[in-house]
């Protein structure tokens, strides 16, 4: 009885370990995910400010770059290069398209936002982080351009203040 035990339990234990080395890959391939060159993948995401939905492909194919920028309402560090984009919009905005997309679970949230901090680029709404996972982001804050082909040409990944701040230097000059 003793023996069956320990066999049962060696089989229990083994299955456990492959489980979570194969969960464990998974999570690996999500987290590196398409790299600068890839085509991006298309999406369609709400916009719950003008209550429409609004497709990448709409973005692509009109000789400008477009900046996807994974944010959430409640991220400090998603605000304050959220905020360097806000600053810089006036000279960005005949040169990219930019597209916020909150990782927030309630769009109403993002719609309030919106309005009291005066939102001048599309939000969209990306609930269940889809459209981030397939960037290969598992948080925010995470940039992603995307040339007027579809390619991935820049990721950003995390708060890096500096990167953002150049890359918004070269659009502005």
């Amino acid at each position: 009885m003793k023996r069956v035990l320990v066999i049962l339990l060696a089989i229990a234990l083994t299955a456990a370990v492959s489980a979570t080395g194969f969960a464990a890959e998974e999570k690996e391939a999500v987290k590196y995910g398409p790299n600068v060159g890839d085509n991006f993948k298309p999406f369609t995401l709400a916009d719950p400010v003008n209550h429409k939905s609004v497709a990448l492909a709409s973005m692509l194919g009109k000789k400008k770059n477009t900046i996807l920028f994974f944010m959430n309402t409640t991220c400090s560090l998603c605000l304050a290069e959220e905020k360097m984009f806000l600053e810089s919009w006036d000279k960005m905005k005949d040169k990219v398209n930019l597209l916020l997309l909150s990782v927030d679970f309630d769009p109403s949230r993002i719609e309030g936002y919106a309005k009291t901090q005066e939102i001048p680029f599309t939000i969209l709404h990306d609930p269940e982080g889809e459209v981030l996972g397939n960037a290969g982001f598992t948080g925010t804050p995470a940039l992603v351009v995307v040339d007027p082909e579809g390619k991935i040409k820049e990721k950003i990944s995390g708060y890096d203040q500096n990167a953002v701040k150049g890359y918004i230097r070269k659009l502005t000059r």
